[in-house]
């Protein structure tokens, strides 16, 4: 394993380590495949800052992704979703 290989592995593992990062990927999982950021927030009980944060160091190690939908002349949403790489983690993760 190289060094970058190492240092993705790392970072995974600093991701997985937190129970709000986990319950993020959960809820993505079980019970909302595209949530926004307000659906969380309250659904999780996250203040903003906090989920911020958590999301963005998901997004940085590939296990969620953000998409944007807008329709017409509507103001474009931000979404949530699991990565093909987050699923797969929450496989391994359930099969421990």
């Amino acid at each position: 394993m190289d060094e970058v290989e190492l240092q993705r592995f790392s970072e995974w593992f600093k991701s997985m380590s937190n129970v709000d990062r986990l319950k993020i990927l959960l809820y993505l999982d079980d019970h909302n495949p595209q949530a926004s950021f307000t659906t969380l927030e309250e659904e999780l009980d996250l203040n903003p800052t906090t989920l911020s944060r958590h999301l963005t160091r998901m997004i940085d190690v590939d296990l969620i992704e953000n998409a944007k939908k807008g329709e017409g002349g509507q103001k474009e949403r931000s979404f949530y979703l699991l990565t093909d790489f987050g699923k797969l983690s929450l496989e391994r993760l359930r099969s421990l």
